[in-house]
């Protein structure tokens, strides 16, 4: 029943402001069996998150329905409390609906693991198995001046810093 609660006072919240940014983006290879199409809703005052998402996903065509939404309202600090817990609940995820509501964080790590968790469930209904990873490639310099191409791939939990690792000074 919490979860209502805060499904109304979100959508309250969101008609009597105005207008959100809409962002719509791919996770997994488009045009591919697990190709995800993602639509965010991000409140006006934090473009950052919006922006930051955009950077993160494969463009999306937003004149096409999203399997996945997502309503990101950083500021909103009105929820229900977690009876179980006696917490505030700040991100609820309905993943048989295809949606989530993120509040009270504007971590942009909260809209990437929104979709990365319906991602998963995604590929997991195709017969496939999402793993969360990142991977990068680089040219280094060897000591004799030749160059040689080196792939990074590095597997970790959510908010490590996996996407960040890549700017590591590789020695």
């Amino acid at each position: 029943m919490e979860h209502k609660l805060l499904m109304r006072r979100v959508l309250e919240h969101i008609l009597a402001q105005g207008p959100l940014i809409k962002v719509d983006g791919i996770l997994g290879k488009p045009g591919s069996r697990v190709e995800l199409r993602c639509r965010l809703y991000c409140d006006p005052q934090f473009p950052d998150i919006a922006h930051r998402w955009s950077q993160l996903a494969f463009p999306g065509d937003p004149s096409r329905d999203p399997d996945v939404e997502l309503i990101d309202i950083p500021h909103y600090l009105g929820n229900p409390v977690n009876p179980e817990t006696g917490r505030m609940l700040m991100v609820l995820r309905f993943p048989n609906h295809d949606f989530t509501i993120v509040t009270c964080s504007s971590y942009q790590g909260e809209v990437k693991k929104g979709f990365l968790s319906h991602w998963i469930l995604h590929v997991y209904k195709r017969g496939g198995t999402g793993e969360h990873a990142a991977l990068r490639e680089f040219t280094v310099k060897r000591k004799d001046g030749s160059e040689k191409r080196v792939i990074l791939c590095i597997w970790g939990l959510t908010g490590s810093g996996k996407i960040d690792s890549w700017a590591l000074r590789l020695g």
